[in-house]
């Protein structure tokens, strides 16, 4: 995730991100990736495909602003909707 931000970052200086940006619409299939683990777990509690996709993306999001509060980098929270959107606003490499 650290990378995708990064990434993001680079590409989109100065443009806020949200986490549905890095890892939703064409890139929301996250079979065979780290992250499927979090949808996974869900899933072998019981949980309907709907419910663990919800969860783990509740899941990531909070790992993601856990990532961000402990970065190098300076990030600021911007929320101009229900969603949480980040910026980085440092001048760190």
């Amino acid at each position: 995730m650290q990378g995708a931000i990064y990434a993001w970052a680079k590409n989109f200086p100065a443009k806020p991100f949200a986490v549905r940006d890095l890892v939703g619409g064409e890139n929301g299939d996250w079979t065979g990736t780290p992250l499927f683990a979090l949808y996974e777990a869900y899933i072998k509690h019981g949980e309907c495909d709907e419910v663990a996709q919800s969860h783990a993306a509740q899941d990531l999001g909070w790992i993601v602003k856990n990532l961000l509060n402990n970065d190098k980098r300076t990030y600021v929270n911007t929320k101009p909707d229900d969603v949480n959107h980040y910026e980085w606003v440092g001048s760190e490499p």
